[in-house]
């Protein structure tokens, strides 16, 4: 499963604390910096940082670069789970410390308490504007290529369903896949001009 956003829609710090309380993986930060970030999170722990091919190993200067991610309201990251990216293992930071950390009160934005990955949607007032989940949406265009790679797939993997005109509802039950996620996908489709209703 992958999931991905902007970081100004989601704090980092709500996206670890969201993620990293109900799955492991590795998310992958780009903060428009020259620099491509990976947090490695299990059990409720930032377990590796990596930027760009560079490991860093030592707890001291991982919470360094930490803080300035944390604190970074620009950019995207990516989400993608511990079945279709390796963990690494090189320190053990609980993630109920990032508080402190980042200076970020332990109840703003804490998404420890909702049960569902997207349920941060909530929390932003993006899930009041995701499309109904049997509105049905078409292609607005034969061809897309688009810049983010999950999305990419995504038009990729159900271009014959959007190309006849498909609902999210319709499209999570063929897929196996969150309705949420597939709403959130329609949102930004939407956005970016790709999909249009069905009229």
């Amino acid at each position: 499963m992958a999931i991905w956003g902007r970081l100004s829609d989601f704090s980092l710090y709500v996206v670890l604390t969201g993620l990293g309380n109900h799955r492991s993986g590795v998310i992958h930060i780009d903060i428009g910096d020259g620099n491509q970030y990976y947090l490695h999170i299990s059990a409720r722990a930032l377990t590796a940082l990596q930027i760009n091919t560079a490991d860093f190993t030592h707890l001291r200067q991982a919470r360094s670069v930490l803080t300035r991610l944390l604190r970074a309201s620009n950019g995207t990251f990516r989400y993608l789970s511990a079945e279709a990216s390796p963990l690494h293992r090189d320190f053990h930071l609980n993630l109920e410390k990032l508080a402190d950390i980042s200076n970020v009160p332990a109840h703003a934005d804490n998404p420890i308490r909702e049960p569902r990955l997207l349920s941060v949607f909530q929390n932003r007032g993006i899930k009041k504007m995701l499309p109904h989940v049997d509105a049905r949406f078409i292609l607005h265009h034969d061809v897309h290529t688009l810049d983010n790679y999950v999305l990419q797939q995504f038009l990729e993997r159900t271009a014959w369903q959007l190309g006849a005109g498909v609902s999210a509802a319709e499209l999570a039950r063929l897929l196996s896949e969150d309705i949420e996620k597939i709403q959130f996908y329609f949102y930004r489709l939407i956005e970016l001009g790709v999909i249009i209703p069905v009229k």
